[in-house]
């Protein structure tokens, strides 16, 4: 089976995307699929993907200009006609916009996408003209595909996926376990706890985080993916703000930390389950987690994870239950015996066998 996947994503090595991707392409190959890879960026990343690629992914990239949309619709065709001139059996691609340079494909190969999120939510929550575009142009890209991969149950069974007649399956984020050394517990006078996430996000709910921090200023908290700058206020004195760390960077921060906090404000962007990258990182590091949604890893829920309502005063209203959760945690770890449904091989295994269901129609 020959597999092209296709993704516009600009970002490095830095992010759970990135690290999921990787992960995907480096399973298929070692599976036996023959796998190439088309990366649509607007900065170029190449040497970070070819540094931890398979040696037998074969790798491209296209650079494109942004803010200029005509030389963007030239380089977007550049790219599936490199796409179509590999000859795969089958296109992969993470779910972003439609393009009309993609047309071609719909007509020559058959098409999974990859939902990782309910597009229309996400974008009302940037601009008018966005949700706008993406409402306007997402039939024409959906409606061709021969496939639908989610990460939740909510996002494929929700008004705005449901009415597509393509094959569907769930499949939740996961993590290569393999990839990931249960950490020692630590052993702090203090609480430490440990969020992941940008501010550009809203619904990862950074700003419960500081909410917490202040309530609780004997406990300590550090953010990753966020800068000082990146805040209006400044920060308590017990948050420290990282930036963008590479995962090298941030281990030793998990390494000292009791807790780790995940996505807190879903509700934002009106969805109330997902599967999130960083949770399944939390999870291969052996640390408990709290939460403001339901996880599609855990449906039935955790003894190491506290899911709070997922609802705008959750934190607020849970601020008990967060400090007897914490207390009860700090100094453990969660076994990787425990979170073997959330490692990223047998995950991929199943994605391969709904591309063979694909192909075989």
């Amino acid at each position: 089976m020959r597999i092209a996947y296709y993704h516009q994503w600009r970002y490095g090595a830095s992010t759970g995307v990135f690290k999921k991707i990787v992960s995907q392409a480096n399973h298929w190959a070692s599976s036996g699929a023959e796998v190439a890879m088309f990366n649509l960026s607007a900065v170029n990343t190449a040497a970070e993907w070819q540094a931890v690629l398979d040696p037998q992914v074969h790798f491209e990239q296209v650079v494109w200009q942004r803010g200029k949309r005509i030389q963007q619709l030239t380089q977007i065709g550049q790219s599936v006609r490199r796409l179509l001139a590999w000859q795969p059996d089958m296109v992969y691609q993470r779910y972003s916009f439609y393009h009309p340079a993609f047309e071609p494909v719909f007509r020559r190969v058959p098409l999974v996408l990859e939902i990782n999120s309910d597009d229309l939510n996400e974008a009302r929550l940037h601009s008018l003209f966005r949700y706008w575009l993406v409402r306007l142009t997402r039939s024409r890209l959906l409606g061709q595909a021969s496939g639908l991969v989610s990460v939740s149950r909510e996002i494929i069974e929700g008004p705005h996926f449901s009415r597509f007649q393509s094959p569907a399956i769930v499949i939740a984020n996961g993590i290569d376990l393999r990839e990931y050394p249960l950490l020692p517990p630590p052993n702090n006078a203090i609480p430490h706890l440990v969020y992941m996430g940008s501010v550009m996000h809203p619904w990862g709910g950074a700003d419960k985080v500081i909410w917490l921090a202040k309530q609780l200023p004997q406990w300590r908290f550090d953010l990753i993916g966020a800068a000082p700058a990146d805040f209006a206020e400044p920060l308590p004195d017990n948050v420290i703000a990282h930036g963008e760390l590479t995962r090298s960077e941030y281990q030793p921060i998990m390494e000292k930390a009791d807790i780790a906090v995940g996505t807190l404000a879903l509700h934002r962007k009106g969805m109330a389950e997902t599967s999130a990258l960083k949770v399944a990182e939390y999870m291969a590091y052996g640390l408990p987690t709290i939460i403001g949604y339901q996880d599609t890893n855990f449906l039935n829920g955790a003894e190491f994870i506290l899911e709070l309502p997922n609802a705008p005063d959750n934190v607020e209203r849970s601020l008990p239950l967060i400090q007897q959760f914490v207390t009860a945690w700090m100094g453990k770890r969660v076994p990787h015996q425990q979170i073997v449904h959330v490692d990223s091989a047998e995950k991929e295994k199943q994605r391969l066998a709904f591309f063979e269901q694909i192909l075989s129609v």
